[in-house]
């Protein structure tokens, strides 16, 4: 007979006085097996409250992630143990055996779910059944999966006479993924005139020579960043505005104006507007038509009435 856990074996003596010879005693002996009815009073336990371990990202479903063990200190059914994800376990993600091995159900990604904490409860046969719980935190590791984003291309304007060392603009790449850090650079042949410079892990442009020149201030700098596996472009263009005149000057560099056939002579035809008189010493500013095309001869200036027709000579 196969012995079962619990189960005790006695060995029974009965001893008595023989009858043939008086005074001599007599011995049987009887083997019983007592059988123990195992109730189910013991809950599984999980040999760690709590288990952590780390997994790389972007890899196919199926990888081993880790075991998980629980002992019940019951008998025959009430001993065996089933595992079962009660919670956290997002877009199942992950499955768990019959042995407590947990793995990836699916392509892990960092970006969208960086951790996961699961709760594993391990669940006994016996009736009613007993069960406890445990916790499973999985962290994920990055891997360098994402191309870095530019935002979108940029126009920058800056004076003439700019000082050298200025930040003419600051073109910061986003990367979603941890490591490694960006480095950025002037592609090819874009800071033709080498008046700028790119710091090399801020993405801040930078003068680096005088802008006493329109004509070599304006640049289209093309840019790029690298993260060590997947680089990405963008423009910026750079335009050079000269710079105000520090006297008295026009408003605008062009007026236009229009007149009726039938205006009388001694029409204001517009107002000519002069920025940057100090101290409003309007009386020391003075104007003059200096040229006429076609020359009729047919305007005059003054600095109260602005621009007027005027009676040609005969």
């Amino acid at each position: 007979m196969k012995l079962q856990p619990g189960d005790y074996v006695l060995l029974v003596e009965a001893v008595t006085e023989g009858t043939k010879q008086p005074g001599q005693p007599v011995f049987a002996y009887s083997t019983v097996i007592v059988h123990v009815h195992d109730v189910n009073d013991h809950e599984p336990q999980f040999l760690q409250g709590e288990y952590n371990v780390a997994v790389v990202e972007g890899q196919p479903g199926g990888q081993y992630v880790l075991q998980v063990t629980a002992i019940d200190h019951d008998f025959a059914e009430n001993v065996k143990i089933s595992y079962g994800i009660v919670s956290g376990n997002i877009d199942s993600a992950f499955t768990i055996d019959a042995n407590g091995v947990i793995t990836t159900n699916v392509e892990l990604d960092r970006e969208i779910t960086p951790r996961y904490t699961l709760t594993v409860a391990a669940t006994d046969y016996g009736v009613p059944h007993k069960f406890s719980i445990t916790t499973v935190i999985i962290e994920l590791i990055d891997e360098n999966d994402n191309v870095p984003l530019f935002p979108h291309a940029e126009n920058v304007r800056i004076s003439e006479g700019t000082g050298v060392g200025s930040v003419v603009t600051n073109v910061p790449a986003n990367d979603v993924d941890l490591f490694p850090s960006l480095e950025y650079s002037f592609a090819d042949d874009s800071n033709v005139w080498r008046n700028f410079a790119i710091e090399k892990f801020t993405g801040k442009i930078v003068l680096v020579k005088p802008c006493d020149s329109t004509l070599f201030c304006n640049a289209t700098l093309d840019i790029k960043v690298h993260d060590g596996k997947h680089s990405a472009f963008m423009s910026v263009t750079v335009t050079a505005e000269p710079k105000e005149p520090a006297g008295p000057h026009f408003a605008q560099t062009l007026y236009q104006f229009t007149v009726p056939v039938q205006a009388v002579v001694g029409t204001v035809i517009g107002r000519l507007t002069m920025v940057g008189e100090k101290n409003n010493k309007r009386d020391s500013v003075s104007y003059k038509i200096v040229s006429e095309y076609p020359s009729y001869d047919l305007f005059s200036v003054s600095r109260d009435q602005g621009l007027k027709s005027k009676e040609r000579s005969t």
